[in-house]
């Protein structure tokens, strides 16, 4: 068996609460395909500039047989894109228990990194892509440090200034 994590926020961003038909039509998905799920109350925190922010949730935790890894993390990451559109949320969590493992989106991933890329747009980088740019990242790192002088986008850019 494998275990997974799903976050779900109980209210929108301006606070306003989900109706209560919306976390039960989440819920009766994942009981539909698991056949069952456990469900807990969880308050997350988290700081934007100098403000924290606080954010009731609910982790709905699912147990599937492993046999199913594959299959099982394809459906979670529809739902988790699913959820992310329909909660118009920036973030839904979706992790595999006992492991390092989330699944996230290319734009999430830049989004992490400071790149301010729009909610709504394609997702900017293939995976290929994103591992690709890790693989290489102490290319990028090294070369960061390096002073621009022209640049085929304008005037020079001093990167460490």
């Amino acid at each position: 068996m494998e275990s997974w994590s799903l976050v779900v926020p109980l209210h929108d961003n301006q606070g306003k609460a989900f109706e209560e038909e919306v976390i039960h039509k989440i819920k009766g998905k994942i009981i539909d395909r698991f056949s069952g799920m456990t469900a807990v109350n969880v308050v997350g925190s988290w700081k934007g500039g100098q403000q924290v922010f606080e954010d009731k949730n609910i982790m709905l935790l699912i147990d599937v047989p492993s046999k199913d890894s594959a299959e099982t993390s394809e459906y979670f990451l529809n739902l988790k894109l699913e959820l992310m559109k329909e909660l118009a949320q920036e973030k839904i969590y979706v992790t595999k228990v006992g492991e390092k493992s989330e699944l996230i989106t290319a734009n999430e991933f830049l989004q992490e990194l400071g790149f301010e890329v729009p909610s709504d747009q394609p997702q900017a980088f293939s995976q290929a892509n994103i591992e690709k740019l890790v693989s290489k990242s102490e290319i990028a790192k090294n070369r960061l440090t390096y002073k621009t002088i022209r640049t085929a986008w304008g005037t020079g850019i001093d990167l460490l200034t």
